[in-house]
């Protein structure tokens, strides 16, 4: 239900002009390499953000999920001094990141995209700053996740042997990617607001099950299914449906 209000909130900002796909860039990593037989912590990471029209700031490093990473990412610290918002993310943007970090959080609960001073260095900067609904936000509204399965598409193509060579095979699929902007656009088009998770949810046995409440007239359930009528499923495009999550806010640059 979280997601449906995420996805409703985005769907009335875009059509009624508060923001438009240009304002907003999604921030995500993937793992691209790791050691060969190994079955534990990648050897190459890449670190990307994407805008409206191709990727716009990649970095890499040799582990996952590390602390310092993410803020060696973000240009950002006790004394920032970086250069990430303003240079890949300018003024006015909306800069939108998965839940990274979220589990364990009781233990560490300002780790990586929790972090209250990226959160400064984005408001500093006049970017918004937002996370999308979990659990399984990030593949139901980040475009990012169908670039990055695109941009590993082209690097099993060149068959890389070791980080290396993933690396320089990486760094060409982004220029490629990049000289395609109309790739990110049906992207943008897909899942910036969600629309095939929700085609996909109302099609779900979890929204069969939900049927005696729309026919009740919930007011949730009459939209979602209006919705699910009005644009049929796709084939061939399958993404994991998210559950309730507590996110309920749209964000917005100031």
């Amino acid at each position: 239900m979280e997601h449906y209000r995420f996805h409703r909130g985005m769907v009335d900002d875009l059509r009624q002009g508060r923001i438009s796909h240009s304002q907003l860039f999604y921030m995500d990593e993937a793992k691209l390499c790791r050691p060969p037989g190994a079955y534990g912590l990648p050897n190459l990471v890449m670190y990307g953000t994407i805008g409206a029209s191709g990727w716009v700031d990649v970095k890499f490093y040799d582990r996952y999920w590390n602390p310092e990473d993410v803020l060696s990412y973000f240009d950002y610290g006790d004394d920032f001094r970086g250069d990430y918002f303003g240079r890949a993310i300018p003024r006015g943007s909306i800069l939108l990141l998965d839940r990274l970090g979220q589990h364990g959080r009781a233990n560490a609960p300002d780790l990586t995209h929790w972090d209250p001073a990226l959160k400064r260095a984005a408001l500093a900067a006049g970017v918004g700053l937002g996370l999308l609904p979990g659990p399984g936000g990030g593949r139901c509204f980040s475009p990012i996740e169908p670039a990055f399965i695109y941009l590993k598409k082209l690097i099993q193509e060149e068959h890389p042997v070791g980080p290396e060579q993933t690396r320089k095979a990486a760094s060409a699929a982004v220029q490629k990617m990049n000289q395609q902007p109309q790739l990110f656009r049906d992207f943008y088009d897909d899942c910036v607001c969600g629309t095939q998770a929700v085609r996909e949810w109302a099609a779900s046995g979890r929204a069969r099950a939900a049927k005696a409440e729309y026919e009740a007239g919930e007011p949730f359930l009459v939209r979602a299914h209006a919705f699910a009528e009005e644009h049929p499923a796709l084939p061939n495009k399958r993404r994991r449906s998210a559950d309730e999550d507590d996110h309920d806010y749209h964000p917005v640059a100031s």
